[in-house]
């Protein structure tokens, strides 16, 4: 089996960081997310129970009804610069190339698929991003949603925290025709 950013047949090679990316191919701003702390990539599938009046109370078969891929990690160094280029919220203040101030908006009844993105996750070997297919995972629409909370004390480093909730692609499907979220190598 080959060795891949989700899995691998050597356990102990699946270690170490990885880098995002977000914006990518879109003609966007390609932004590097930086360094960031752990970075967490969930999927989670719910399901709904089907009963029958012959298979008792128990569940006589069950439906996927919902299936959700979310990325979170924390923006460490962060800069404001960085987060106005994905917080729709933060307007900033300059004087030439320099931020003098920044503002926090409301923005409400903003949908997520007018602002998705698509977003790299490569993972990192020998120091830099690995350049084998099967150590990228390329999300078609994510849309980052910062979400933090700022610690001010003598011992906890500060975070912005952040979580992309992901979406499928009607324009990128499988051999089957279904609308992908992610692809992991050549496809």
């Amino acid at each position: 089996m080959a060795d891949s950013i989700l899995g691998s047949s050597i356990l102990g090679r699946n270690l170490g960081p990885c880098n995002v990316y977000w914006d990518i191919q879109s003609g966007g701003a390609n932004i590097y997310i930086g360094k960031t702390d752990a970075t967490t990539i969930r999927k989670t599938v719910e399901k709904t129970d089907l009963v029958t009046s012959q298979d008792g109370a128990g569940r006589a078969d069950a439906v996927i009804t919902t299936e959700t891929w979310e990325i979170e990690f924390g923006m460490a160094q962060a800069t404001l610069e960085r987060q106005a280029e994905f917080d729709e919220s933060i307007e900033l203040s300059l004087s030439g190339p320099d931020v003098i101030g920044a503002s926090f908006a409301s923005v409400i009844g903003n949908g997520d698929l007018d602002n998705a993105k698509q977003m790299k996750v490569v993972r990192i070997k020998d120091g830099i991003d690995s350049t084998d297919p099967l150590d990228t995972i390329t999300f078609f629409k994510a849309r980052i949603t910062p979400s933090w909370e700022l610690t001010f004390d003598a011992a906890t480093q500060r975070f912005m925290g952040t979580m992309a909730y992901c979406y499928k692609d009607p324009d990128n499907l499988d051999g089957l025709g279904r609308p992908l979220f992610c692809k992991i190598g050549t496809i």
